[in-house]
């Protein structure tokens, strides 16, 4: 098996994910000081989408930069063919 590298769209999507979740839990719960079903539901309701949204805008981004990466990698072997000939 090889080992592949992480792509900046995953670790840039995860990171996003991540901090949207402490920070929507923790704006929830320091405002509802009491732990109740109804509170659970409610931050389960606001995280969860808050968590998609975020994270797909997060690989989007990344993606972004995956490609300009590929691109100046072409760009070096372009240049090192032309220079060769």
């Amino acid at each position: 098996m090889s080992a592949k590298k992480i792509s900046y769209s995953h670790q840039i999507s995860g990171m996003l994910a991540s901090l949207t979740a402490f920070v929507c839990t923790a704006m929830i719960f320091f405002n509802n000081r009491v732990m109740t079903l109804g509170t659970l539901i409610y931050a389960l309701s606001i995280i969860v989408p808050a968590v998609i949204v975020v994270g797909y805008l997060g690989f989007q981004i990344g993606k972004i930069f995956d490609s300009t990466k590929k691109k100046k990698s072409l760009t070096s072997m372009m240049g090192k063919k032309s220079k060769a000939k």
